[in-house]
Protein backbone atom coordinates (compact mmCIF):
# COMPACT_ATOMS: atom_id res chain seq x y z
CA UNK A 1 0.00 0.00 0.00
CA UNK A 2 1.34 3.49 -0.66
CA UNK A 3 0.90 6.59 1.85
CA UNK A 4 -2.53 6.70 3.05
CA UNK A 5 -4.48 9.41 1.25
CA UNK A 6 -6.06 10.13 4.86
CA UNK A 7 -8.79 13.32 3.02
CA UNK A 8 -9.75 11.10 0.59
CA UNK A 9 -10.58 8.08 2.25
CA UNK A 10 -12.40 10.34 5.34
CA UNK A 11 -14.47 12.16 2.35
CA UNK A 12 -15.22 8.63 1.04
CA UNK A 13 -16.57 7.73 4.45
CA UNK A 14 -18.47 11.09 5.06
CA UNK A 15 -19.95 10.76 1.85
CA UNK A 16 -21.13 7.46 2.41
CA UNK A 17 -22.17 6.88 6.04
CA UNK A 18 -25.75 6.87 7.11
CA UNK A 19 -25.57 8.29 11.14
CA UNK A 20 -28.58 6.33 12.44
CA UNK A 21 -28.22 8.45 15.80
CA UNK A 22 -26.63 11.44 14.52
CA UNK A 23 -25.00 11.11 17.23
CA UNK A 24 -21.31 12.37 16.65
CA UNK A 25 -19.77 9.13 18.71
CA UNK A 26 -21.69 6.69 16.11
CA UNK A 27 -19.95 8.71 13.55
CA UNK A 28 -16.65 8.60 14.79
CA UNK A 29 -17.02 4.74 15.24
CA UNK A 30 -18.09 4.71 11.88
CA UNK A 31 -15.18 6.81 10.38
CA UNK A 32 -12.57 4.32 12.95
CA UNK A 33 -14.64 1.06 11.29
CA UNK A 34 -14.04 2.64 7.87
CA UNK A 35 -9.92 2.93 8.50
CA UNK A 36 -9.63 -0.56 10.37
CA UNK A 37 -8.89 -2.30 6.73
CA UNK A 38 -5.61 -0.99 6.50
CA UNK A 39 -4.15 -2.51 9.94
CA UNK A 40 -2.87 -5.16 7.47
CA UNK A 41 -0.47 -3.15 5.72
CA UNK A 42 1.26 -2.18 9.17
CA UNK A 43 -1.14 1.22 10.32
CA UNK A 44 -2.78 1.13 13.62
CA UNK A 45 -6.24 2.94 13.72
CA UNK A 46 -7.28 4.37 17.50
CA UNK A 47 -9.89 6.29 18.75
CA UNK A 48 -10.01 9.14 21.79
CA UNK A 49 -6.26 8.67 22.36
CA UNK A 50 -4.76 11.25 24.44
CA UNK A 51 -1.58 13.15 23.89
CA UNK A 52 -0.31 12.29 27.15
CA UNK A 53 -0.65 8.59 26.36
CA UNK A 54 2.57 6.75 27.31
CA UNK A 55 2.75 5.22 23.41
CA UNK A 56 2.46 8.48 22.14
CA UNK A 57 3.66 11.46 24.22
CA UNK A 58 7.38 10.42 23.63
CA UNK A 59 6.97 10.52 20.05
CA UNK A 60 5.62 13.72 20.06
CA UNK A 61 8.70 14.84 22.55
CA UNK A 62 10.75 13.27 20.56
CA UNK A 63 9.16 14.85 17.21
CA UNK A 64 9.31 18.57 18.77
CA UNK A 65 12.58 18.14 20.58
CA UNK A 66 11.71 18.76 23.85
CA UNK A 67 12.23 16.95 27.26
CA UNK A 68 9.76 13.61 27.81
CA UNK A 69 9.68 14.59 31.84
CA UNK A 70 6.33 16.52 31.36
CA UNK A 71 2.83 16.38 30.57
CA UNK A 72 0.78 18.03 27.62
CA UNK A 73 -1.62 20.90 28.45
CA UNK A 74 -3.57 23.12 26.21
CA UNK A 75 -0.14 25.80 26.12
CA UNK A 76 1.51 23.18 24.28
CA UNK A 77 -1.85 22.26 22.05
CA UNK A 78 -4.89 23.39 22.06
CA UNK A 79 -6.69 20.07 22.81
CA UNK A 80 -5.44 17.28 24.08
CA UNK A 81 -7.61 14.12 22.67
CA UNK A 82 -7.20 13.02 19.29
CA UNK A 83 -10.46 11.73 18.17
CA UNK A 84 -9.59 9.56 15.35
CA UNK A 85 -5.68 8.83 15.26
CA UNK A 86 -3.98 6.62 12.77
CA UNK A 87 0.16 5.47 12.97
CA UNK A 88 2.49 3.44 10.88
CA UNK A 89 4.05 0.97 13.62
CA UNK A 90 7.18 3.12 13.32
CA UNK A 91 5.51 6.28 13.46
CA UNK A 92 6.73 6.83 10.09
CA UNK A 93 3.56 8.29 9.32
CA UNK A 94 0.63 10.27 11.26
CA UNK A 95 -2.71 11.10 10.86
CA UNK A 96 -5.04 12.64 13.03
CA UNK A 97 -8.70 13.87 12.77
CA UNK A 98 -11.09 15.96 14.50
CA UNK A 99 -15.26 15.25 14.53
CA UNK A 100 -18.20 17.15 14.88
CA UNK A 101 -21.37 16.38 13.73
CA UNK A 102 -24.05 18.62 14.87
CA UNK A 103 -27.48 17.73 14.43
CA UNK A 104 -30.37 20.04 15.54
CA UNK A 105 -33.36 18.21 17.28
CA UNK A 106 -35.53 21.74 17.73
CA UNK A 107 -35.86 25.36 16.18
CA UNK A 108 -33.45 28.18 17.06
CA UNK A 109 -30.07 26.36 16.22
CA UNK A 110 -27.22 28.68 15.02
CA UNK A 111 -23.87 26.79 13.11
CA UNK A 112 -21.78 29.87 14.87
CA UNK A 113 -23.28 28.98 18.43
CA UNK A 114 -20.67 26.05 17.92
CA UNK A 115 -18.12 28.46 16.06
CA UNK A 116 -15.68 28.49 19.01
CA UNK A 117 -15.73 24.70 18.94
CA UNK A 118 -15.14 24.57 15.71
CA UNK A 119 -11.73 27.12 15.58
CA UNK A 120 -10.06 24.39 18.32
CA UNK A 121 -10.75 21.54 16.09
CA UNK A 122 -8.64 23.63 13.12
CA UNK A 123 -6.43 24.79 15.63
CA UNK A 124 -5.37 21.84 17.18
CA UNK A 125 -5.16 19.86 13.70
CA UNK A 126 -3.04 23.03 12.11
CA UNK A 127 -0.76 22.50 15.39
CA UNK A 128 0.20 18.82 15.30
CA UNK A 129 1.07 19.26 11.44
CA UNK A 130 3.28 22.21 12.61
CA UNK A 131 4.65 21.48 15.92
CA UNK A 132 4.67 17.38 15.78
CA UNK A 133 5.05 16.93 12.56
CA UNK A 134 1.97 14.72 11.74
CA UNK A 135 1.75 14.15 7.95
CA UNK A 136 -1.75 15.36 7.58
CA UNK A 137 -4.28 16.09 9.82
CA UNK A 138 -8.08 17.13 8.68
CA UNK A 139 -10.56 18.98 10.96
CA UNK A 140 -14.13 17.85 9.44
CA UNK A 141 -17.58 19.45 10.70
CA UNK A 142 -20.91 17.68 9.92
CA UNK A 143 -23.92 20.38 10.44
CA UNK A 144 -27.98 20.35 9.83
CA UNK A 145 -29.06 23.00 7.85
CA UNK A 146 -32.43 21.90 7.78
CA UNK A 147 -34.61 25.58 7.00
CA UNK A 148 -37.27 24.36 9.67
CA UNK A 149 -34.58 24.47 12.39
CA UNK A 150 -32.66 27.37 11.81
CA UNK A 151 -32.96 30.75 13.08
CA UNK A 152 -34.58 32.47 10.54
CA UNK A 153 -33.21 36.34 10.89
CA UNK A 154 -29.73 35.79 12.37
CA UNK A 155 -28.39 38.84 14.00
CA UNK A 156 -24.51 38.32 14.90
CA UNK A 157 -23.96 41.80 17.81
CA UNK A 158 -20.90 39.63 18.58
CA UNK A 159 -18.07 38.86 16.14
CA UNK A 160 -20.01 39.30 13.36
CA UNK A 161 -17.74 40.11 10.36
CA UNK A 162 -15.72 36.44 11.84
CA UNK A 163 -19.41 34.86 11.54
CA UNK A 164 -20.07 35.73 8.29
CA UNK A 165 -17.16 34.94 6.70
CA UNK A 166 -17.41 31.15 8.56
CA UNK A 167 -20.37 31.11 6.66
CA UNK A 168 -19.80 32.89 3.76
CA UNK A 169 -21.59 35.30 3.96
CA UNK A 170 -24.99 33.13 2.82
CA UNK A 171 -26.55 31.82 6.08
CA UNK A 172 -29.38 29.61 4.09
CA UNK A 173 -27.17 28.33 1.57
CA UNK A 174 -23.00 28.60 2.81
CA UNK A 175 -20.66 27.37 0.30
CA UNK A 176 -16.87 28.92 0.80
CA UNK A 177 -16.18 29.85 4.47
CA UNK A 178 -13.48 30.80 6.37
CA UNK A 179 -12.41 30.21 9.92
CA UNK A 180 -10.36 32.96 11.39
CA UNK A 181 -8.65 33.19 14.53
CA UNK A 182 -5.76 34.64 16.43
CA UNK A 183 -3.01 31.98 15.97
CA UNK A 184 -0.49 32.92 13.51
CA UNK A 185 -1.71 31.86 9.68
CA UNK A 186 -4.97 31.77 11.18
CA UNK A 187 -6.93 32.41 8.35
CA UNK A 188 -8.35 28.73 6.39
CA UNK A 189 -10.79 28.73 4.31
CA UNK A 190 -13.29 25.41 3.05
CA UNK A 191 -15.98 24.78 1.13
CA UNK A 192 -20.04 23.87 2.41
CA UNK A 193 -20.71 20.37 0.87
CA UNK A 194 -23.77 18.86 0.28
CA UNK A 195 -24.55 15.59 1.76
CA UNK A 196 -27.12 13.32 0.34
CA UNK A 197 -30.33 13.38 2.25
CA UNK A 198 -30.89 10.38 4.18
CA UNK A 199 -34.23 11.41 5.73
CA UNK A 200 -36.92 14.10 4.24
CA UNK A 201 -35.84 17.35 5.82
CA UNK A 202 -32.71 16.52 6.44
CA UNK A 203 -30.12 18.75 5.03
CA UNK A 204 -26.62 18.00 6.03
CA UNK A 205 -23.51 20.26 4.91
CA UNK A 206 -19.85 19.21 5.97
CA UNK A 207 -16.56 20.46 5.50
CA UNK A 208 -13.18 19.02 5.65
CA UNK A 209 -10.20 21.14 6.61
CA UNK A 210 -6.94 19.67 5.71
CA UNK A 211 -3.24 19.95 6.88
CA UNK A 212 -0.05 18.63 5.86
Amino acid sequence: MMMLNFSQEIKKCVENVYNTNNKEQNFQGRLYAHFLSIEKFGYIVEMETSVNDEHLKPILKKRMSIDDSIDFNKTDFKKIEIDILIYKEDFSEIYAAELKWIYNRTEGWNVVDHLEDFKDDAIFCRQLVEKAHFTETCSVVVYDFDPNKQVKNPRFVKNAEEKWAFLGNDYKEPKYGKIISKEPDGKTDFEWIDLKEYKEGQKYKYYLIKFK
